[in-house]
């Protein structure tokens, strides 16, 4: 599990999974349930959808968390960008 700050002074914690053939990412904000989020189509690095978020990162260091307005599947919104609170070892 990782830990991330975002700008906006939300704090993520996400858990990355594979089960099978999907990739999956377990966001918690603000110590709220756990939301599922699941893999997308992206032009780079990987982006997660569900439960109303998405979640588009480029390694573990640094991603951007948005909100999807209903019947998206990409956000519109900016977002804010959220880092971990520890980088990632390689």
């Amino acid at each position: 599990m990782l830990r991330y700050s975002c700008e906006d002074g939300r704090v993520v914690d996400a858990a990355f999974l594979a089960l099978g053939d999907r990739d999956l990412a377990v966001l918690s904000l603000d110590g709220a349930e756990p939301a599922l989020l699941t893999i997308a189509a992206s032009a780079s690095g990987a982006r997660y959808v569900g439960a109303g978020l998405q979640w588009w990162g480029k390694g573990q260091d640094e991603a951007m968390l948005a909100p999807l307005a209903e019947g998206e599947d990409i956000a519109s919104a900016a977002g804010t960008t959220c880092r971990a609170d520890q980088p990632a070892t390689p």
